[in-house]
């Protein structure tokens, strides 16, 4: 079985063999394709593990990245020559693992067909994957919740509970003509003539958000919070600290981060970016608002 999905202009195949099936959520409804505009940019390939010394990482592999997240734990590892994802969904489950080809084009994940988990486990794959992808491609994915307003597109950045769904919530209840985007992963991506513009993708966190729509980018602002509202322009190197951190590539990569840095310097250079020391108000959404439009 074989589905193309396009998100921005972006088209990635997602192959599965099998006796697994391709349990995708209603999220990637509105971006599968029957008939993709162009050749795929890459291609994810989903076999049955049916042998552990295939689908985990090589004798020689090294770990070089861990973590806890929202795909549980995950760990990265690295050959010398590809890198291979694990992904263990929650405490006691064992990983499930995807190799990546050299060019970061193709992959290949492993998921046993009687795993409850595969539906999360493809969900999550094919995030990290694309991520990638989209590196290649002069885009990004981006840790934040985009809304869209007559003017334009806003990202609200930040670490995990600092309120970036809630303040796209008061810009949505505020303003007329707001709406969300999306809540956890947009995509930002340079047009042929160097403008940027956010994307709505399927991975939008806990919120039921998966619009296939655009709009150019306006602004993105790091939200931090505080006991009353400031709202603080960054230029140069300090917008540029600023949003690396959301940015979604395997810095491990020398290659692919050197891209990802080079598109984030071309995107920050048109457009408006700052800090917004706030508190979960009205008043935060009107001042963030007069500064970036």
């Amino acid at each position: 079985m074989t589905e193309h999905l396009e998100i921005g202009g972006i088209i990635i195949r997602l192959e599965v063999s099998r006796p697994l099936t391709l349990p995708l959520s209603e999220a990637y409804q509105p971006f599968l394709t029957d008939h993709p505009s162009a050749p795929a940019a890459g291609s994810l390939r989903i076999l049955p593990a049916t042998d552990s010394t295939v689908s985990s990482p090589s004798a020689d592999a090294r770990l070089v990245a861990s973590g806890f997240n929202d795909l549980g734990e995950s760990r990265l590892f690295f050959d010398g020559h590809r890198y291979t994802v694990g992904i263990s969904p929650c405490p006691g489950e064992v990983m499930r693992y995807m190799h990546f080809s050299p060019s970061f084009r193709e992959a290949t994940l492993y998921l046993a067909p009687a795993d409850r988990w595969n539906s999360f486990i493809i969900d999550s794959m094919s995030r990290i994957f694309f991520s990638q992808i989209a590196i290649l491609e002069s885009s990004f994915l981006i840790h934040a919740s985009a809304v869209v307003t007559s003017a334009g597109s806003h990202l609200f950045m930040g670490r995990s509970g600092t309120g970036k769904s809630t303040h796209s919530a008061l810009w949505n209840a505020t303003f007329p003509d707001s709406s969300l985007l999306n809540d956890d992963n947009p995509l930002v991506r340079l047009n042929a003539s160097g403008s940027p513009s956010v994307h709505g993708t399927p991975w939008s966190g806990k919120t039921k958000c998966w619009i296939n729509r655009h709009a150019p980018l306006i602004s993105m602002t790091r939200l931090r919070q505080a006991p009353s509202n400031r709202y603080s322009p960054l230029a140069d190197v300090s917008a540029f600290v600023a949003v690396l951190p959301g940015v979604s590539v395997i810095s491990h990569s020398a290659p692919l981060y050197a891209k990802a840095c080079t598109t984030l310097g071309a995107v920050i250079s048109g457009v408006r970016i700052g800090e917004l020391e706030c508190l979960p108000d009205t008043g935060a959404a009107i001042l963030c608002r007069r500064h970036v439009e």
